[in-house]
């Protein structure tokens, strides 16, 4: 065997007879239905790229946050008041839904989940 080439037939250029290669390429092969991995794949991916249904949630908090914290409200449809109470209701809302997602995905699947799910090896 040439110092070009490795036992499993890789081209690896021109290398010594010094230089120690290592070739760790195994792959393990999943064998699946379409119709079973398009089950999978609509059952698991919505909960999988909720994940990051957090960030928006607490964009919406730190939105209704900012005008109250830094904001005179004026008489302008309403009374000051009001419009105070209203972003401080939004706010609460905003912060139970931001809670309220960070608890729905706290235990929620993840890719390396899903992929032993496929493999038919429950966690």
């Amino acid at each position: 065997m040439s110092s070009e080439q490795h036992k499993s037939g890789f081209n690896l250029g021109s290398i010594d007879e010094e230089t120690h290669v290592h070739v760790n390429v195994e792959q393990q092969l999943i064998v699946i239905t379409e119709d079973k991995l398009r089950n999978h794949l609509n059952k698991n991916i919505p909960e999988i790229t909720g994940k990051t249904g957090w960030i928006p949630a607490l964009t919406l908090v730190i939105a209704f946050l900012i005008p109250l914290l830094t904001s005179d409200f004026n008489n302008w449809v309403f009374e000051p008041i009001v419009w105070e109470v209203l972003v401080v209701i939004g706010l609460i809302l905003s912060f139970c839904r931001f809670l309220y997602i960070i608890y729905k995905n706290h235990n929620s699947k993840t890719v390396e989940d899903l992929i032993e799910i496929i493999k038919n090896k429950p966690k």
